[in-house]
C-alpha cells in the first residue's frame, strides 16, 4: 500500500493519484519520522484463550476476521489508522500520519462506536458459531516518534504513550474503556469517572491516573465550563455585520459574508454574539472534516431542524415530514440522505440532480424568509465539498429574499478556491485578527480575576496566546485543571512559584493539524523555518532543505497566503526578505518535531546556505538570540504585511485590524 503524504489515505501500490484527495503519489516516498502528539487505542478480546478451546481453527479464524473488520470500520469512521492486529488485539493511532485538532475526541468516539457495534456483531456470531465477544479498551495520548509513511512491518508510533495505552487495555474490565490522564484532560464532551484502582506501571515512580469512559455528554468543545468573559475587541465587526443585515432586510436581496480567521480567533463567538442581538430567524449547519455522505451535510442539518426530522425517525416517518415541501421534497430528501424509491431523482443524471438541488434550496430559503430576515450560518466551510461551495456561492445571486449567509472559514479556503466569492455584488468578506495586547489582557482579567498572579506569569500567558481567545482560554483551563489556579472563598488564587506556561494538548492539536494538512513540500519548509527561529529568511530555510531549495520563495508565498507566516517590511539581512511566524506557538510546536523529521539535530545555516554556526550552536542573527523580541509581548510587528482574503477587496469590505 502507498500512503498519501497529504491526507494519510492508504492506496493500492499501482495507484498514481490518491483515491481520497487526488494528490500525486510516489511509490518510493521516503520514510520520515517526527515527534507527534498521538492518541493510541488498544482493544482486545477478553477470554480469547477459552474461545480458542471452544472453536476449531476455521471457525476461530472466521470469528476473529469479522471482529477485526468491525473494529477497523469503526476506527476508520472516526479518522483513525489501524496500525496492526496482534493476536486477538488491535492497535490504532489517531494523529498519524495526519494530525487532527480533536484526535483525543476521535479516539474516545471510536471506543464508544466499538462498544455499540459489539452487540450487533455478537448477534451474528451467536447465530453462526454460538459465541459472543467481550472487548477491553485502553486509550492514551502523548508524544511519540511517528513514522508518517511506514514500510510493511514498520511501527507507526513508538514511545511510552503506546506502552501505557496497552497497559490500560490490560487493566480494563471486559466491556470497559480505560482512558489515560492526558487524553481525559484534552477530550471534550465525554462523561469520565475516576478509576479507583492503582495502576502500577514498570519504570514509573508513581501510580498512573486513569479514568473510566462512561459515555458522551453535552459540553462546549471550547471555553472553560462555568466561566465566560464578555466579547472583547469586536465592536467594529459586530457593527459591520449588523449594518449588512439591515441592508439585506431593506433590499430583500440575499448576501454571502465569509468571515476568515485562524483557529480559535473567535469566529464562532462573534457570530453567536451577533445572532443573539438581532431580530432574525437563525438556522445553522456545519461542514464536517470527514465521513461518508457529507457533501451537503450543513444543508441537511438545516432541513432536519426546520422540518422536525429526528435521527431516530425511520425512513417512512422522515419522508412524510419532508413531503410537506411539495415539488421540492425529492431534492431536499436527497440532500438529507433519505432513499425514496419513488423519487424522480433516481432517474436523473448527476448534473440534473445538482440542478434540482439548487432549485429546491432556492425555494426553501425563500419560504423561510417570507416572514422576515433569515441568518443562515454555515460553519467551517474550509472543509466543505466543492459541490457545497458551488451551491453557497450561487445562492445569493439568485435569491431575491432577505437571507444573510454567514460562513466562518479558516484561511486555507483561499488555497482551495482562490476566487471564492470574488467579484460578486452579493458577497463580501471580513478578516478577523487576533486581539491586541490590551484587549487580550482585558479578556484574561474578565475571565478570571486572579489574586497572586504575578505580572511575569501574566505576561507569559499573554505572550504565548498572542491575542488568540481560544489559546488564552485553554492555557487558563490547563492551569485550573492542574490546580495551579484554584477558587478559594469566591476568589481565584494562583499557586506561588508558577514560572512556566505549558502549551495545552488542545492547542498543540489545532496547530499540528494545520501543518499536517499542508502539501509535503510546504510542510518541510515550515519545519525548516521553525529550526531557524521565530524570525527567518529564505536563504536560511533553503540551507536546511538538503537540495530541495529551488522553490523556497514560492512555497513561502503559499504559507503566507495560508496566514501562517508574514513578510516584514524591513530585513536584518541585506538582499533577503525577512519573515516571521504569525504565531509563536506554531513555531514552538514544530520545533519539537524537527529533530524527528530530519533524523538528526538540524544545523542552522547562514542565509546564503553556507555553514555559519557560532561556537554556541547558532549563527548570529536576531532569530538565534534567546533575548530577541519582535514587538512587545512577542507579537508580530504591527508593520508586518497582513494577509487579505481576495473577496474582501473585490467586495469593498475592509478587514478590521486591532
Amino acid at each position: 500500500m502507498t500512503v498519501c503524504a497529504r491526507c494519510g489515505t492508504e492506496n493500492p501500490d499501482q495507484a498514481k493519484f490518491c483515491q481520497e484527495c487526488g494528490a500525486p503519489l510516489s511509490p518510493q516516498q521516503a520514510t520520515s519520522e517526527e515527534r507527534k502528539l498521538v492518541t493510541v487505542l488498544f482493544a482486545d478480546v477478553a477470554g480469547s484463550t477459552q474461545l480458542g478451546d471452544r472453536l476449531d481453527a476455521e471457525a476461530l479464524k472466521d470469528v476473529m476476521s469479522r471482529f477485526f473488520a468491525a473494529m477497523r470500520a469503526e476506527i476508520e469512521a472516526e479518522g483513525g489508522t489501524v496500525e496492526k492486529f496482534i493476536g486477538d488485539a488491535v492497535m490504532a493511532a489517531f494523529g498519524v500520519p495526519v494530525a487532527h485538532e480533536d484526535d483525543p475526541d476521535r479516539a474516545l468516539r471510536a471506543a464508544l462506536r466499538i462498544q455499540r457495534r459489539l452487540p450487533v456483531l455478537n448477534r451474528e456470531l451467536a447465530a453462526d458459531h454460538g459465541v459472543e465477544l467481550a472487548v477491553r479498551i485502553g486509550v492514551n495520548t502523548g508524544q511519540v516518534m511517528a513514522t508518517t509513511a511506514p514500510r510493511p512491518g514498520e511501527a507507526m508510533a513508538t514511545g511510552d504513550p503506546v506502552n501505557l495505552a496497552a497497559r490500560l487495555q490490560q487493566m480494563a474490565d471486559p466491556g470497559a474503556v480505560l482512558v489515560g490522564e492526558r487524553t481525559a484532560a484534552a477530550a471534550r464532551g465525554f462523561a469520565l469517572e475516576p478509576f479507583d484502582q492503582r495502576l502500577e506501571v514498570r519504570g514509573k515512580d508513581a501510580p498512573v491516573v486513569a479514568h473510566l469512559l462512561v459515555g458522551e455528554r453535552d459540553e462546549p468543545h471550547r471555553g472553560i465550563p462555568g466561566l465566560r468573559a464578555p466579547l472583547v475587541g469586536r465592536d467594529a465587526e459586530l457593527e459591520l455585520l449588523g449594518s449588512l443585515l439591515r441592508r439585506v432586510a431593506d433590499e430583500r436581496r440575499a448576501h454571502l459574508m465569509t468571515i476568515y480567521g485562524e483557529p480559535g480567533v473567535g469566529k464562532s463567538r462573534l457570530i453567536a454574539e451577533f445572532t443573539a442581538t438581532v431580530e432574525a430567524r437563525v438556522v445553522r449547519g456545519r461542514c464536517l472534516p470527514y465521513g461518508d455522505g457529507i457533501t451537503f451535510w450543513p444543508l441537511a442539518e438545516i432541513a432536519k431542524s426546520e422540518l422536525g426530522v429526528l435521527d431516530t425517525d425511520d425512513a417512512a416517518t422522515a419522508l412524510a415530514k419532508v413531503r410537506v415541501l411539495g415539488d421540492a421534497a425529492p431534492a431536499i430528501a436527497h440532500t438529507i440522505g433519505l432513499d425514496d424509491p419513488a423519487s424522480p431523482m433516481q432517474e436523473l443524471s448527476p448534473r440534473a440532480v445538482i440542478a434540482e438541488i439548487h432549485r429546491a434550496w432556492l425555494g426553501f430559503f425563500a419560504r423561510m424568509a417570507e416572514e422576515g430576515p433569515v441568518i443562515a450560518v454555515v460553519e467551517d466551510i474550509h472543509w466543505a465539498d466543492g459541490a457545497m461551495l458551488d451551491l453557497l456561492e450561487s445562492l445569493p445571486d439568485r435569491l431575491p429574499a432577505p437571507v444573510l449567509f454567514v460562513c466562518p472559514s479558516r484561511p486555507e479556503l483561499t488555497a482551495r478556491r482562490p476566487g471564492w466569492a470574488g467579484g460578486r455584488r452579493s458577497a463580501s468578506s471580513l478578516a478577523l485578527d487576533p486581539l491586541g495586547a490590551a484587549e487580550a489582557e482585558r479578556m484574561v482579567r474578565l475571565l478570571l480575576d486572579i489574586d497572586d498572579l504575578g505580572e511575569g506569569l501574566r505576561e507569559r500567558i499573554l505572550e504565548r496566546a498572542e491575542g488568540n481567545p481560544f489559546f488564552l482560554e485553554e492555557i487558563v483551563r490547563r492551569l485550573i485543571d492542574e490546580d495551579l489556579i484554584s477558587q478559594q472563598d469566591g476568589r481565584w488564587r494562583a499557586v506561588a512559584g508558577i514560572d512556566d506556561v505549558v502549551i495545552p494538548d488542545t492547542v498543540q492539536g489545532v496547530l499540528a493539524a494545520r501543518i499536517d494538512l499542508l502539501p509535503p513540500a510546504e510542510k518541510r519548509v515550515v519545519q525548516s523555518a521553525a529550526v531557524v527561529g521565530r524570525v527567518f529568511w529564505p536563504g536560511a530555510v533553503a540551507g536546511l532543505l538538503n537540495g530541495e531549495a529551488e522553490n523556497v520563495e514560492s512555497l513561502l508565498d503559499g504559507l503566507e497566503q495560508r496566514d501562517l507566516v508574514l513578510t516584514r517590511l524591513t530585513s536584518a539581512m541585506a538582499g533577503e526578505r525577512e519573515l516571521i511566524f504569525k504565531h509563536i506557538l506554531t513555531r514552538d510546536v514544530h520545533t519539537r518535531a524537527c529533530r524527528g523529521a530530519t533524523g538528526r539535530r538540524p544545523t542552522r545555516r547562514s542565509p546564503s546556505g553556507s555553514s555559519g554556526c557560532s561556537a554556541s550552536g547558532g549563527w548570529r542573527s536576531p532569530s538565534c538570540s534567546p533575548t530577541t523580541t519582535t514587538s512587545p509581548g512577542g507579537a508580530p510587528s504591527p508593520t508586518a504585511t497582513a494577509w487579505t482574503p481576495p473577496a474582501a477587496i473585490s467586495a469593498g469590505w475592509r478587514s478590521t485590524r486591532r
